[in-house]
């Protein structure tokens, strides 16, 4: 699994913690995988980035969060052309919290 991938300790047991509350899962498909090949065309998103992207956009999440910036900034070129919105986590949550 991914997961697997992560080497800090801390953000690992972060991460699966999280991931008990997932209420959905998104099946890979092949619909999935040509949408994470378009993304990847498109601008610099990274095979795993278009995947997971392509897998929000087909589970119509609102929100895709991210704190790689590379992939924020790849993404905030493409926002016209993505299913989902991508943020930071920070950022999102300041929002939500400027909202309330």
């Amino acid at each position: 699994m991914e997961f697997d991938k992560i080497s800090d300790n801390v953000k690992k047991a972060n991460v699966l913690r999280l991931a008990k509350i997932i209420r959905e899962t998104i099946i890979y498909s092949p619909e999935i995988r040509q949408r994470a090949i378009e993304l990847e065309k498109l601008d610099t998103i990274r095979k795993m980035d278009s995947l997971h992207i392509a897998s929000a956009e087909s589970g119509h999440a609102d929100i895709f969060l991210s704190t790689d910036d590379k992939l924020l900034k790849a993404c905030q070129r493409l926002r016209n052309v993505l299913k989902v919105k991508v943020k930071n986590p920070l950022f999102y949550l300041a929002e939500v919290n400027e909202h309330d």
